[in-house]
């Protein structure tokens, strides 16, 4: 695995470690091309981890050659088209099932 996470600026951000030494207060260039710094507390193992950024995960997916139908779009983007009938929904939807009363 030539990535890892680390928390950072408000969000988990993904960086390459054969390139990135990460510390407290010092920054490094994340995958999604942002530079942000950890504080310290963002080394602790407290609470739950911040807000994956999209953009990191998207990168990540991406170099590591995930089939396109488990790369979701980013926020701003359009979904992207089947590359073929087969690469599509295996099943088709079914509806929601009504509510029950108790």
């Amino acid at each position: 695995m030539w990535w890892r996470w680390q928390q950072a600026d408000g969000r988990m951000h993904a960086y390459d470690r054969t390139a990135v030494t990460v510390g407290p207060h010092r920054p490094f260039l994340a995958l999604c091309g942002a530079t942000v710094t950890p504080i310290d507390t963002d080394f602790g193992v407290t609470g739950w981890p911040q807000t994956t950024c999209w953009s990191c995960d998207h990168e990540v997916r991406v170099r590591d050659g995930f089939p396109i139908a488990e790369i979701p779009p980013l926020p701003d983007d359009t979904p992207p088209t089947p590359r073929s009938p087969s690469d599509g929904p295996s099943r088709p939807t079914r509806p929601p099932r009504p509510r029950q009363r108790r």
